[in-house]
């Protein structure tokens, strides 16, 4: 016999006799997108403002002479903007519709069942790393004309998983001109030119080590 749950994109089984596991092993093994809070703290005091101008994939993949930049695209929400230096590779979280959908539940749903096992991240950290990973893809594709144009030409196609879903909402925020404010109509999230580490503090240390790359 085995237990099914539905991941973003695709169904994911394991045997029963696995359900005696601990709880973090057994979701994770599902497929489950659990938040590392490790992942998102951003432990520095330095209060540099992150430009749209510099910070931008445009930027880091082209204009840094001997320095083009891959992405991975993700299914693992706390591996979102980490860089590999050496490999030359960054890593994207690829289904902000989850993100989109979960940011305003709080204590409710995937994320309230974390806190009751154990996990020490708040509702309100957990709703902030949400809209901070949707400002994200604005500040990395869609604020920039020449980002969009690469996201459009390449990358929306190799955002396509292995389930052959591309989620419509990262073509939308990376691949649009329209402001975010029109996509996510909630009101939570703006665009701005430039980002301080109050409004992206859980991404802060990630988006600064990125920008001192780029300006390197």
């Amino acid at each position: 016999m085995t237990l099914s749950t539905i991941h973003p994109c695709e169904w994911h089984q394991q045997d029963l006799d696995q359900a005696g596991r601990p709880i973090l092993a057994f979701l994770t093994a599902f497929g489950v997108p659990l938040i590392n809070k490790a992942a998102f703290i951003s432990p520095l005091a330095d209060e540099t403002s992150l430009q749209v101008s510099i910070l931008n994939y445009a930027s880091l993949a082209l204009d840094v002479a001997g320095r083009r930049i891959k992405i991975a695209w993700e299914e693992n929400v706390s591996a979102h903007l980490d860089f590999d230096e050496e490999l030359k590779l960054l890593h994207l979280y690829r289904l902000p519709n989850f993100c989109a959908a979960n940011h305003a539940q709080e204590d409710s749903g995937l994320f309230g069942l974390q806190l009751r096992i154990g996990f020490t991240v708040s509702p309100r950290s957990i709703s902030q790393i949400f809209r901070e990973i949707l400002l994200s893809y604005r500040l990395w594709f869609g604020q920039t004309k020449a980002s969009r144009r690469i996201f459009n030409m390449s990358e929306k196609i190799r955002a396509t998983g292995k389930d052959k879903v591309l989620d419509p909402l990262l073509v939308q925020l990376c691949g649009s001109k329209g402001a975010i404010e029109e996509m996510l109509p909630d009101g939570s999230v703006h665009d701005r030119t430039m980002y301080t580490r109050q409004q992206v503090s859980h991404l802060y240390a990630k988006l600064l080590r990125l920008q001192a790359y780029i300006a390197a």
